[in-house]
């Protein structure tokens, strides 16, 4: 079959066919250059997505054998004068006639412990104490449930910070303790910085208590 051009030249069609074939190759040589880098591309930011959160996870994880170890309170003078401080400070918030039992309980909520070890395997930190209540948890923000040596139900959580130290929060009825766990320079001295928060309290009431690695 033939195809008059339009100033009367012929053309079979088959050329013609070639011909636009033969036009058309590099568009699609082109498309597919494109399909393949841009699948490249994705792979590329699937692979580079999945190595972040990667790094994310291994920075995650905290060494926690510099805790590992037993320890006994540091009997420190100041540490005692601010908790007692503490102590007067949130019952100066009641009247009078419920102060003394005010007092009391916000003493049995900023209690000091004698002693009290960490334990560690796997990435579980437990936590154990002359009160024979073991908190044993990963440091990771999940509450887990626990009962105080009185028999309490509380929900316990704790978080990594970047200075290697982490914090544990307590939370019961009564309200939160939040306890931030540091050790100095050469892992002999741990500190405790306590907060009691609850709604009956206008704030915070702050006490540090010393420990001496034994």
């Amino acid at each position: 079959m033939s195809i008059i051009g339009p100033i009367g030249w012929v053309m079979r069609k088959s050329s013609l066919q070639g011909s636009m074939m033969d036009q058309l190759a590099p568009v699609f040589v082109l498309h597919n250059v494109k399909r393949r880098a841009k699948s490249m591309y994705s792979l590329y930011f699937i692979l580079l997505l999945m190595g972040a959160q990667t790094a994310v996870l291994e920075e995650a994880s905290p060494d926690l054998s510099a805790f590992v170890g037993d320890y006994e309170l540091l009997s420190r003078q100041d540490d005692k004068s601010r908790r007692q401080a503490a102590i007067e400070a949130g019952a100066q918030q009641f009247n009078f006639l419920i102060r003394p039992i005010a007092r009391a309980r916000i003493e049995k909520s900023c209690f000091v412990l004698s002693r009290l070890s960490f334990r560690e395997k796997d990435g579980v930190l437990t936590l154990n104490s002359e009160r024979n209540m073991p908190l044993t948890s990963r440091i990771d923000g999940n509450p887990v449930d626990a009962r105080t040596h009185e028999g309490e139900a509380i929900k316990f959580w704790r978080l990594w910070n970047e200075d290697n130290s982490f914090v544990q929060i307590i939370q019961s009825e009564r309200g939160k303790r939040r306890a931030r766990m540091s050790l100095n320079a050469d892992g002999s001295i741990l500190t405790i910085e306590v907060q009691i928060l609850s709604d009956k309290l206008d704030g915070p009431l702050d006490y540090v208590s010393h420990y001496r690695r034994r």
